[in-house]
């Protein structure tokens, strides 16, 4: 009920707000305008058009290309390349971002502008360069094959190349913002108190970063699913659901077919996003407080203490007490260090 009664509080905080503010009245009329025009509209007649056969509602569209496995094999292979690109991008981008924001290793600038230079670039330029690099008259192409035999840079391997160096940065700079989010202190904290790096990486850092590694997945996956211009020149015979799409619309002029599987490749983009909505929701986990209370020796034989971290509300981590088992603490503990508690102290107050 209290809920119910702050949310009416903030919803009247805000409308006499924007009464207040013409200006502020005028900005969100502009963008529902446009959000309306150009994304809900265009949405709805793909819709609209996939679902009329001969001037009537009709699943006929979705029928046919369900039964058709020239259809299902595109929307599969759409899957597996979103999947396969979103997990390697990444890993790939996690491991990047951890070595800015966590090791000392020299230029650090370079390395982060280098990392975007593939957002800002031309969509075909990444798939042209592979070409260059690995094609069948390749610079690199000798070398490899005289290593590895021959290959082919067409197909899902050259498509999780590319798609992974197009779009590992986007999740390189959404994993360097929640790596500076979190506070140093506690790992320092843990590292003093015995912990391994390891130990301290899979306890503390991978917990607390693991909204964030949700967010870049997400983020990851549809941009992979929705790529159009990178399947379109190195995709070979792996045919994925965009380029099928476009073929049905500008190649054949098979609107409301090109329609049917467009309103497929947004589907799964619409999944993932609800699945994984609530965990990328609150990447930096700054809301509702849990504590996580973990024993690690500190050297003394006979004791061990409990370093009390604070994490995100979006993993309630196990952990041997709660909040309420450190609440009414006393600050200052005899022979205790700052921001430790001995287990002595946490066993009293059970």
């Amino acid at each position: 009920m209290n809920r119910i009664t702050q949310a009416r509080k903030s919803v009247a905080a805000g409308i006499r707000l924007i009464v207040r503010e013409p200006l502020l009245l005028v900005s969100i009329l502009a963008i529902f305008y446009f959000l309306l025009t150009f994304v809900a509209f265009p949405v709805f007649q793909v819709l609209k058009t996939s679902l009329r056969e001969g001037g009537q509602f009709s699943l006929a569209n979705y029928a046919a290309i369900f039964r058709a496995r020239y259809y299902v094999e595109p929307f599969v292979n759409s899957m597996v390349l979103g999947i396969i690109t979103a997990t390697v991008g990444t890993f790939v981008g996690f491991v990047f971002a951890y070595a800015i924001t966590r090791t000392p290793i020299p230029f650090k600038r370079f390395f982060r502008l280098t990392a975007t230079f593939p957002i800002v670039s031309p969509p075909f330029v990444v798939a042209l360069g592979a070409i260059l690099l690995f094609g069948r008259s390749g610079s690199i192409t000798p070398i490899i094959t005289s290593v590895f035999g021959e290959y082919s840079i067409y197909g899902l391997g050259g498509l999780v190349l590319v798609e992974t160096v197009a779009y590992g940065p986007t999740a390189f700079l959404v994993l360097v913002g929640v790596l500076q989010a979190i506070d140093p202190a506690l790992e320092e904290a843990a590292t003093d108190l015995g912990a391994s790096r390891g130990r301290v990486f899979r306890t503390i850092t991978l917990p607390l970063a693991t909204p964030g590694l949700a967010s870049a997945w997400l983020l990851v996956f549809i941009q992979s699913v929705a790529d159009f211009g990178n399947p379109m020149v190195i995709s070979g015979n792996y045919r994925v659901l965009s380029v099928q799409a476009y073929l049905q619309i500008a190649g054949m002029y098979d609107l409301p077919r090109g329609s049917t599987l467009a309103v497929l490749l947004l589907i799964p983009t619409l999944a993932a996003f609800l699945l994984f909505g609530d965990i990328a929701g609150d990447p930096h986990g700054t809301d509702s407080p849990a504590v996580l209370i973990k024993d690690i020796g500190v050297g003394e034989p006979h004791r061990k203490y409990r370093p009390v971290l604070f994490l995100g509300r979006n993993f309630p981590l196990p952990g041997p007490s709660s909040r309420s088992d450190i609440e009414n603490v006393p600050d200052q503990i005899p022979g205790n260090r700052r921001g430790v508690i001995p287990s002595e102290a946490l066993e009293a107050r059970s």
